[in-house]
């Protein structure tokens, strides 16, 4: 559904551009990762309102997206699967209580799994060159080690979840998803 409309607008807009230098794939990429991000960003901070977690909601979600930026992290393969499965994770870890027991475990395979994973699946993500990708390990874990001092539930389990996200199980023999909706 937004893969066809963002592909029509895509279409529309090379069309009528007076000077086209982009094509209809790279425009219709850009108005999917667009929306994805509006979608998700609407509806997550609309719940987190009506749960009255609006500012909780949107500290984990800023905290998602810093990390992700850097670290990469998986792609679901359509945009609508993202945009569920985002705005569920952005508007439940508001609601999870946890103690300080649990939260230093989290952050401890937080860091393992960015030490060894991040950065992942960055390559057909950003405009990053792959030279820079040590140096976003490192960035991405001493994000990680800063927060720990003022330590928030919703900061530790979108950290978390972050770091879940850069595992990279293989399907299929060998695949991964590249594709990159989000």
């Amino acid at each position: 559904m937004i893969e066809r409309f963002a592909e029509r607008l895509a279409f529309s807009i090379n069309h009528h551009a007076q000077d086209s230098s982009s094509s209809v794939k790279v425009l219709t990429y850009g108005i999917i990762m667009l929306l994805d991000f509006l979608f998700i960003l609407v509806l997550s901070l609309t719940i987190g309102a009506l749960t009255g977690k609006f500012i909780e909601t949107a500290i984990g979600m800023g905290c998602f997206l810093l990390l992700r930026s850097i670290s990469g992290g998986y792609h679901f393969n359509t945009s609508m699967s993202c945009i569920l499965f985002s705005t569920f994770v952005s508007v439940t870890i508001p609601h999870v209580a946890l103690s300080s027991g649990v939260t230093l475990i989290l952050y401890v395979i937080s860091i393992l799994l960015f030490v060894i994973y991040s950065p992942s699946n960055l390559q057909n993500q950003s405009r990053i060159p792959s030279k820079y990708y040590p140096a976003l390990k490192w960035i991405s874990v001493g994000i990680v080690v800063a927060s720990f001092l003022p330590t928030m539930e919703v900061v530790t389990l979108a950290i978390f979840i972050q770091a879940l996200s850069l595992v990279r199980f293989n399907r299929k023999g060998g695949e991964t998803n590249a594709k990159g909706n989000c």
